[in-house]
């Protein structure tokens, strides 16, 4: 699962308001590894690895 999030430098509680003079743009990978087949639910064996990149302009158009 790949989530891609455009937020501003300094993000806040006026998020909202910023959407318009977002200045840097997030990829964010997320993938969950367990040693069954459904990660749904939390367990000893599962992990999650989360790696946040910069990503390019022209990205945030195209979210996945």
């Amino acid at each position: 699962m790949v989530l891609e999030l455009a937020a501003p430098a300094g993000a806040g509680p006026a998020l909202q308001r910023c959407i318009p003079h977002i200045q840097r743009v997030f990829r964010v990978r997320v993938s969950c590894s367990t040693a069954e087949s459904s990660c749904e639910s939390p367990s000893a064996g599962s992990s999650i690895i989360v790696n946040i990149e910069d990503g390019k302009e022209e990205d945030c158009t195209k979210a996945k």
